[in-house]
């Protein structure tokens, strides 16, 4: 995985941050985000102008594709640990799209959402490039073991 790889996971850290941050079921919000078209023609992409935009910009797009299935929650917004949680299994998500042979939406079927959530206590000691090697290990998914590696 490259630097620009690498940054495109950060995106997706920060639109998970910000679904969490302003109330959204974070699980239904995954997986409609990695099921979407969207999703597919902007971050399963080899380049798409959203893959390093602002969260605000791409949720514009996914709620637009959601068409009301994804609403927000004003009453319960997630706090900072809950939504650094959900930045990682964003950004996990895709660098697990990044190391696989997987889509977006393929990789919502194989690794749930909650499996994910698991490894996030592994972060403080791991770093996110091994997570997503151990998670592809863990569930027997296959993986290119010359992309875990970050080059920059």
């Amino acid at each position: 995985m490259d630097s620009i790889d690498y940054k495109i996971c950060r995106t997706q850290q920060r639109l998970y941050e910000y679904a969490a941050k302003h109330g959204y079921d974070m699980e239904q919000f995954s997986d409609f985000f990695l099921s979407s078209d969207f999703c597919s023609r902007a971050f399963d992409t080899l380049y798409s102008r959203f893959q390093l935009e602002t969260p605000v910009e791409c949720m514009d797009f996914i709620l637009e594709e959601a068409d009301g299935k994804l609403t927000e929650n004003a009453v319960k917004k997630a706090d900072e640990v809950e939504a650094d949680a959900a930045g990682f299994v964003g950004l996990i998500y895709r660098m697990l799209y990044f190391i696989t042979p997987y889509t977006s939406k393929e990789l919502c079927e194989k690794v749930p959402y909650s499996i994910v959530c698991r490894f996030y206590g592994c972060s403080p000691h791991e770093t996110e490039n091994y997570i997503a090697e151990d998670i592809c290990r863990n569930l027997n998914l296959d993986y290119d073991p010359d992309k875990v590696e970050l080059t920059v």
